[in-house]
């Protein structure tokens, strides 16, 4: 996308330098005609000086509505920009839908200020061709009879013609046809660009999630493994989560705990191995099916540029103002909602700037609670965080999620302590597996990382 911008840009700055020789040779062309015979001049020139500045002064709507389209394709670009950052969490929310809503209806108002802008383009165009050929006409008319009356000779009116031509075929505005081919081009090159992405498969068959009621644990690993080329992220991890199990993934950075979370929330697929949802193989349920059982909350807080309570409701749609509330409460967000001047209708700007990186996660901390899904998943939720913030969160935490399951990538240990399970990651492989206790006792990596922890959190 980038890249044809830029050969656009080039484009254009090719297109302006060169041009910038037609006023040079309007004023040498006029003054040669002038100089030849200055009455035919003035008479051939005179449609010129109507018409030029009318078709400027036509054009004025034209730029206001070029301005409008500007900006309206800048939303369409900004959904577009906000659909793939935000990825993630618009599909662990099944918002699909939605979000390619808001992008129809900004698209739809994109090609309707578009399509006015030529129409008003496309009236200019009998101007256009009377600058082109008024004074052709008047140069042989009047040149004739001037040559009856002997006034000019034949060559003259033949150079006459000739310097004319020369004058008004830089004024027609032919070139316009070249640009805007150019960025046609370019625009449909970056559409396909997107309409070539293979969509995720959905599946018309088969037992839907929400009907499974087995013995089996609710997610399973077996010998699983993921990679990007040649490079193993996972390397044959094998885990079993039963339902209302709190289990978490440790690890140096790389070591694979988000890609777990991404295989899980079906961002990702395995390329090797087995994962199972009560027992049935993951991959026999639509993408959605299974994101319907999950809450992400992820460490980038993504938000969207629409209200706080809209924002809170993408986890639930249904949920009444006063769910949301409380959901901001029990997350922390309760005493900066109030100084807000609209409170939970304030709008957020683009990806929830007008918010510190701490304010941003709480509300998608809250997000995830109006959900109430069966499954939590937590990568790294609370790393914006101040630790007094931290500990209120991870005790409402408790207290929310006691009915679920939670499946969490941890830094701050000390999040995890009460966990019924931690898996220790290094380079894709599990190293160590037990409850913070019995890692503790056995004095391998997890202790040596939580020693690193406890000193860091000391200094």
């Amino acid at each position: 996308m980038t890249e044809d911008i830029e050969g656009l840009a080039g484009f254009m700055s090719g297109y302006f330098k060169d041009c910038l020789y037609v006023p040079i040779l309007t004023v040498v062309y006029s003054v040669y005609l002038i100089s030849m015979n200055a009455p035919l001049a003035m008479i051939c020139l005179f449609p010129l000086v109507i018409m030029v500045p009318l078709n400027v002064k036509l054009l004025k709507p034209i730029k206001l509505r070029q301005s409008q389209y500007v900006k309206e394709l800048g939303l369409t670009n900004n959904n577009i920009d906000e659909a793939f950052a935000g990825a993630e969490i618009i599909k662990s929310y099944n918002i699909q839908e939605k979000m390619m809503n808001r992008y129809e209806d900004a698209l739809y108002k994109t090609f309707k200020t578009s399509n006015e802008t030529d129409l008003a383009q496309y009236n200019l165009e009998p101007i256009s061709r009377a600058i082109q050929e008024v004074p052709m006409a008047l140069a042989i008319c009047v040149g004739g009879v001037l040559i009856f009356r002997n006034a000019i000779t034949m060559g003259v009116l033949i150079a006459y013609i000739s310097i004319i031509k020369k004058l008004i075929e830089p004024l027609s505005g032919c070139y316009q046809l070249v640009v805007r081919s150019q960025t046609a081009l370019v625009s449909v090159l970056r559409v396909f660009d997107v309409i070539d992405i293979l969509p995720e498969e959905e599946l018309s068959d088969g037992m839907k999630s929400d009907e499974m009621i087995t013995d089996f644990p609710l997610i399973s690993f077996n010998d699983v493994t993921f990679g990007y080329g040649d490079e193993k992220v996972l390397d044959n991890v094998s885990f079993d989560v039963k339902k209302g199990e709190r289990i978490a993934f440790v690890g140096e950075s790389g070591s694979g705990k988000s890609t777990i979370i991404k295989l899980i929330s079906r961002q990702i697929s395995s390329k090797k191995g087995e994962i199972f949802y009560d027992g049935i193989d993951y991959y026999n349920f639509t993408p959605n099916e299974n994101r319907k059982k999950l809450a992400l909350i992820s460490q980038e807080a993504t938000l969207f540029p629409m209200s706080i309570a809209d924002n809170i409701r993408i986890g639930n749609p249904d949920v009444s103002n006063e769910e949301i509330i409380m959901a901001l409460k029990m997350s922390g967000c309760e005493e900066f909602i109030k100084a807000l001047p609209e409170g939970i209708d304030t709008v957020l700007t683009e990806k929830g700037n007008n918010l510190s990186g701490g304010q941003r996660q709480r509300l998608t901390i809250a997000r995830a609670i109006v959900k109430n899904a069966p499954i939590f998943l937590l990568d790294e939720p609370t790393s914006a965080l101040d630790l007094e913030t931290e500990n209120t969160i991870c005790n409402t935490f408790d207290e929310v999620t006691r009915n679920h399951t939670v499946i969490a990538v941890a830094h701050r240990l000390n999040t995890i302590k009460n966990y019924d399970r931690i898996y220790v990651l290094e380079h894709g492989r599990i190293v160590e597996q037990g409850t913070h206790k019995e890692l503790l006792n056995q004095q391998g990596r997890y202790y040596q990382m939580y020693q690193d922890y406890s000193r860091e959190e000391i200094e």
